[in-house]
Protein backbone atom coordinates (compact mmCIF):
# COMPACT_ATOMS: atom_id res chain seq x y z
CA UNK A 1 0.00 0.00 0.00
CA UNK A 2 2.86 2.30 0.92
CA UNK A 3 4.57 1.52 -2.38
CA UNK A 4 1.37 2.40 -4.28
CA UNK A 5 1.19 5.77 -2.49
CA UNK A 6 4.77 6.56 -3.46
CA UNK A 7 4.11 5.67 -7.11
CA UNK A 8 0.94 7.78 -7.11
CA UNK A 9 2.78 10.81 -5.66
CA UNK A 10 5.54 10.37 -8.26
CA UNK A 11 2.89 10.32 -11.01
CA UNK A 12 1.29 13.52 -9.69
CA UNK A 13 4.71 15.19 -9.52
CA UNK A 14 5.45 14.32 -13.16
CA UNK A 15 1.96 15.40 -14.19
CA UNK A 16 2.50 18.74 -12.49
CA UNK A 17 5.78 19.29 -14.34
CA UNK A 18 4.16 18.47 -17.69
CA UNK A 19 1.28 20.84 -16.91
CA UNK A 20 3.68 23.68 -16.09
CA UNK A 21 5.56 23.10 -19.34
CA UNK A 22 2.34 23.18 -21.36
CA UNK A 23 1.18 26.37 -19.60
CA UNK A 24 4.54 28.01 -20.32
CA UNK A 25 4.33 27.08 -24.00
CA UNK A 26 0.78 28.40 -24.22
CA UNK A 27 1.65 31.70 -22.53
CA UNK A 28 4.67 32.15 -24.78
CA UNK A 29 2.71 31.61 -27.98
CA UNK A 30 -0.33 33.61 -26.82
CA UNK A 31 1.34 36.48 -25.01
CA UNK A 32 0.63 40.17 -25.37
CA UNK A 33 3.35 40.76 -27.97
CA UNK A 34 2.14 41.71 -31.47
CA UNK A 35 1.55 38.81 -33.83
CA UNK A 36 3.49 39.49 -36.99
CA UNK A 37 2.45 37.65 -40.14
CA UNK A 38 4.33 34.44 -40.91
CA UNK A 39 4.59 35.73 -44.46
CA UNK A 40 5.42 39.30 -45.36
CA UNK A 41 2.25 41.28 -46.02
CA UNK A 42 2.34 43.75 -48.87
CA UNK A 43 0.21 46.90 -48.73
CA UNK A 44 -0.41 48.79 -51.96
CA UNK A 45 -2.01 52.23 -52.18
CA UNK A 46 -3.22 52.89 -55.71
CA UNK A 47 -0.82 50.10 -56.73
CA UNK A 48 2.23 51.68 -55.11
CA UNK A 49 3.84 49.76 -52.23
CA UNK A 50 3.30 51.41 -48.86
CA UNK A 51 6.61 52.20 -47.15
CA UNK A 52 6.50 51.44 -43.42
CA UNK A 53 9.21 51.54 -40.74
CA UNK A 54 7.15 49.08 -38.68
CA UNK A 55 5.75 46.05 -40.58
CA UNK A 56 2.01 45.27 -40.65
CA UNK A 57 0.67 42.98 -37.95
CA UNK A 58 -2.40 40.76 -37.84
CA UNK A 59 -4.67 40.76 -34.83
CA UNK A 60 -8.05 39.00 -34.72
CA UNK A 61 -7.94 38.65 -38.49
CA UNK A 62 -7.37 42.38 -39.01
CA UNK A 63 -4.31 43.95 -40.63
CA UNK A 64 -2.88 46.85 -38.62
CA UNK A 65 -0.49 49.39 -40.16
CA UNK A 66 1.28 52.52 -38.87
CA UNK A 67 -1.09 55.48 -39.02
CA UNK A 68 1.72 57.80 -40.13
CA UNK A 69 2.44 55.67 -43.20
CA UNK A 70 -1.17 55.21 -44.28
CA UNK A 71 -1.97 58.85 -43.51
CA UNK A 72 0.84 60.14 -45.71
CA UNK A 73 -0.04 57.76 -48.53
CA UNK A 74 -3.70 58.85 -48.49
CA UNK A 75 -2.80 62.56 -48.13
CA UNK A 76 -4.56 62.82 -44.78
CA UNK A 77 -3.93 65.24 -41.93
CA UNK A 78 -3.05 63.32 -38.77
CA UNK A 79 -3.45 64.86 -35.30
CA UNK A 80 -2.14 62.98 -32.25
CA UNK A 81 -3.42 63.79 -28.75
CA UNK A 82 -0.86 62.56 -26.22
CA UNK A 83 -3.04 63.34 -23.20
CA UNK A 84 -5.91 61.01 -24.09
CA UNK A 85 -3.92 58.75 -26.46
CA UNK A 86 -6.16 59.41 -29.46
CA UNK A 87 -5.64 60.17 -33.12
CA UNK A 88 -7.75 62.21 -35.54
CA UNK A 89 -7.58 61.53 -39.29
CA UNK A 90 -8.88 64.23 -41.62
CA UNK A 91 -9.41 63.73 -45.34
CA UNK A 92 -11.33 66.56 -47.01
CA UNK A 93 -14.74 66.54 -45.26
CA UNK A 94 -14.24 63.17 -43.54
CA UNK A 95 -13.05 62.96 -39.93
CA UNK A 96 -12.09 59.67 -38.25
CA UNK A 97 -11.32 59.47 -34.51
CA UNK A 98 -9.54 56.52 -32.92
CA UNK A 99 -8.22 55.88 -29.42
CA UNK A 100 -5.47 53.52 -28.31
CA UNK A 101 -6.81 50.22 -26.91
CA UNK A 102 -10.41 51.30 -27.52
CA UNK A 103 -12.83 49.48 -29.82
CA UNK A 104 -15.00 52.61 -30.01
CA UNK A 105 -14.24 54.84 -32.99
CA UNK A 106 -16.03 57.75 -34.66
CA UNK A 107 -16.63 58.59 -38.30
CA UNK A 108 -17.93 62.15 -38.61
CA UNK A 109 -19.15 61.94 -34.96
CA UNK A 110 -20.98 58.67 -35.64
CA UNK A 111 -19.87 55.93 -33.18
CA UNK A 112 -18.50 52.75 -34.78
CA UNK A 113 -17.33 49.44 -33.31
CA UNK A 114 -13.88 48.07 -34.16
CA UNK A 115 -13.04 44.37 -34.32
CA UNK A 116 -9.63 45.23 -32.93
CA UNK A 117 -8.48 48.52 -31.37
CA UNK A 118 -5.50 50.66 -32.33
CA UNK A 119 -2.32 49.80 -30.42
CA UNK A 120 1.21 51.14 -30.09
CA UNK A 121 4.08 49.00 -31.39
CA UNK A 122 7.69 50.19 -31.25
CA UNK A 123 6.54 53.75 -30.77
CA UNK A 124 4.16 53.65 -33.74
CA UNK A 125 0.38 53.89 -33.61
CA UNK A 126 -1.00 50.87 -35.47
CA UNK A 127 -4.56 51.15 -36.80
CA UNK A 128 -6.88 48.67 -38.58
CA UNK A 129 -6.29 49.34 -42.27
CA UNK A 130 -9.68 48.18 -43.57
CA UNK A 131 -11.60 50.41 -41.13
CA UNK A 132 -9.60 53.52 -41.97
CA UNK A 133 -9.73 52.89 -45.73
CA UNK A 134 -13.48 52.27 -45.75
CA UNK A 135 -14.12 55.27 -43.48
CA UNK A 136 -12.34 57.49 -46.02
CA UNK A 137 -14.29 55.94 -48.94
CA UNK A 138 -11.38 53.95 -50.35
CA UNK A 139 -11.89 50.56 -51.97
CA UNK A 140 -9.89 47.81 -50.26
CA UNK A 141 -9.22 44.24 -51.38
CA UNK A 142 -7.35 41.35 -49.74
CA UNK A 143 -5.44 38.87 -51.89
CA UNK A 144 -4.97 35.73 -49.75
CA UNK A 145 -2.73 34.06 -52.35
CA UNK A 146 -0.11 36.81 -52.55
CA UNK A 147 -0.76 38.03 -48.98
CA UNK A 148 -1.30 41.55 -50.30
CA UNK A 149 -3.75 44.31 -49.42
CA UNK A 150 -4.80 46.66 -52.22
CA UNK A 151 -6.28 50.08 -51.47
CA UNK A 152 -7.75 52.02 -54.38
CA UNK A 153 -8.90 55.62 -54.30
CA UNK A 154 -10.85 54.90 -57.50
CA UNK A 155 -12.17 51.31 -57.67
CA UNK A 156 -12.60 51.60 -61.46
CA UNK A 157 -8.90 52.23 -62.10
CA UNK A 158 -6.81 49.16 -61.34
CA UNK A 159 -3.18 48.52 -62.26
CA UNK A 160 -2.04 45.10 -63.37
CA UNK A 161 1.63 45.47 -62.38
CA UNK A 162 1.29 43.16 -59.39
CA UNK A 163 -0.69 40.63 -61.44
CA UNK A 164 2.01 40.61 -64.11
CA UNK A 165 4.69 39.94 -61.54
CA UNK A 166 2.79 36.94 -60.20
CA UNK A 167 1.26 35.57 -63.39
CA UNK A 168 4.28 36.31 -65.64
CA UNK A 169 2.17 37.51 -68.58
CA UNK A 170 -1.11 38.87 -69.79
CA UNK A 171 -2.66 36.63 -72.43
CA UNK A 172 -3.26 38.11 -75.89
CA UNK A 173 -6.32 36.31 -77.24
CA UNK A 174 -6.44 38.30 -80.46
CA UNK A 175 -5.48 41.75 -81.74
CA UNK A 176 -8.06 43.61 -79.65
CA UNK A 177 -8.82 41.10 -76.88
CA UNK A 178 -6.73 40.32 -73.81
CA UNK A 179 -7.13 38.14 -70.76
CA UNK A 180 -5.81 39.53 -67.50
CA UNK A 181 -6.14 39.53 -63.75
CA UNK A 182 -8.26 42.49 -62.67
CA UNK A 183 -8.28 42.90 -58.91
CA UNK A 184 -8.02 39.17 -58.29
CA UNK A 185 -10.42 38.02 -61.03
CA UNK A 186 -9.52 36.70 -64.49
CA UNK A 187 -11.35 38.81 -67.06
CA UNK A 188 -11.53 38.85 -70.84
CA UNK A 189 -10.83 42.45 -71.86
CA UNK A 190 -12.07 43.87 -75.13
CA UNK A 191 -10.03 46.98 -75.96
CA UNK A 192 -12.22 50.07 -76.07
CA UNK A 193 -12.66 52.21 -79.20
CA UNK A 194 -10.76 50.00 -81.66
CA UNK A 195 -11.51 47.30 -84.24
CA UNK A 196 -9.16 45.05 -86.19
CA UNK A 197 -7.58 46.50 -89.33
CA UNK A 198 -5.64 43.59 -90.84
CA UNK A 199 -6.45 41.43 -93.84
CA UNK A 200 -5.45 38.24 -92.04
CA UNK A 201 -8.07 38.87 -89.35
CA UNK A 202 -11.82 38.67 -89.63
CA UNK A 203 -13.91 41.39 -88.04
CA UNK A 204 -17.00 39.99 -86.36
CA UNK A 205 -20.24 41.89 -86.04
CA UNK A 206 -20.48 41.22 -82.30
CA UNK A 207 -17.95 42.80 -80.01
CA UNK A 208 -15.49 43.76 -82.73
CA UNK A 209 -13.28 40.74 -81.97
CA UNK A 210 -10.38 39.97 -84.29
CA UNK A 211 -10.01 36.25 -85.00
CA UNK A 212 -6.40 35.46 -85.82
CA UNK A 213 -5.62 33.52 -88.97
CA UNK A 214 -2.81 31.78 -87.06
CA UNK A 215 -1.90 31.63 -83.37
CA UNK A 216 1.73 32.16 -84.41
CA UNK A 217 0.82 35.52 -85.92
CA UNK A 218 3.87 37.79 -85.37
CA UNK A 219 1.58 40.67 -84.46
CA UNK A 220 0.65 38.78 -81.31
CA UNK A 221 4.29 38.64 -80.26
CA UNK A 222 4.67 42.36 -80.77
CA UNK A 223 1.61 43.08 -78.64
CA UNK A 224 3.00 40.78 -75.92
CA UNK A 225 6.30 42.68 -76.04
CA UNK A 226 4.43 45.96 -75.67
CA UNK A 227 2.58 44.65 -72.63
CA UNK A 228 5.85 43.46 -71.07
CA UNK A 229 7.63 46.76 -71.69
CA UNK A 230 6.14 48.70 -68.77
CA UNK A 231 3.55 48.96 -66.05
CA UNK A 232 0.14 47.98 -67.37
CA UNK A 233 -3.05 49.57 -66.05
CA UNK A 234 -6.68 49.19 -67.03
CA UNK A 235 -9.75 51.41 -66.80
CA UNK A 236 -12.97 49.46 -67.16
CA UNK A 237 -15.57 51.37 -69.16
CA UNK A 238 -18.29 48.74 -69.43
CA UNK A 239 -19.06 45.32 -67.94
CA UNK A 240 -20.46 43.04 -70.64
CA UNK A 241 -20.93 40.12 -68.25
CA UNK A 242 -19.22 38.69 -65.16
CA UNK A 243 -16.24 37.47 -67.21
CA UNK A 244 -15.92 40.10 -69.96
CA UNK A 245 -15.35 43.84 -69.86
CA UNK A 246 -14.62 46.66 -72.29
CA UNK A 247 -11.66 48.67 -71.06
CA UNK A 248 -8.95 51.15 -71.88
CA UNK A 249 -5.57 49.51 -71.34
CA UNK A 250 -2.47 51.62 -70.77
CA UNK A 251 1.28 50.90 -70.81
CA UNK A 252 3.12 53.44 -68.65
CA UNK A 253 0.17 55.78 -69.24
CA UNK A 254 0.08 55.33 -73.04
CA UNK A 255 -3.09 53.87 -74.56
CA UNK A 256 -2.59 50.38 -76.01
CA UNK A 257 -5.44 51.05 -78.43
CA UNK A 258 -3.58 54.11 -79.75
CA UNK A 259 -0.37 52.08 -80.08
CA UNK A 260 -2.21 49.43 -82.12
CA UNK A 261 -3.65 52.11 -84.38
CA UNK A 262 -0.16 53.59 -84.91
CA UNK A 263 1.17 50.11 -85.77
CA UNK A 264 -1.63 49.66 -88.30
CA UNK A 265 -3.10 46.70 -86.42
CA UNK A 266 -6.36 48.41 -85.54
CA UNK A 267 -8.67 51.22 -86.56
CA UNK A 268 -10.50 53.63 -84.31
CA UNK A 269 -14.25 52.95 -84.22
CA UNK A 270 -14.75 56.70 -83.87
CA UNK A 271 -13.41 57.36 -87.39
Amino acid sequence: MKKNNILFKSFLHKLGIITLILISIFNFSHGSSPVYANHSIGVYIDNKPLKMDVPPIIRSGRTLVPISAIGNALSCKITWNERNQSVIIRKQASIVRLSINSKLAYIDDNPMHLDYPPIIVNGRTMVPLSFVANALNYDIKWDPVRMNVYVHSDPVNMTMAEAKAADSSIKVLDITTLEMNIDGQIKKVQLANVVCANEDNKLLNTGGACILGSISNPKLDEIKELLASGNVSVKVTQNLDKDTVIAEVYIDGTSLSQLLIELGYANSINN
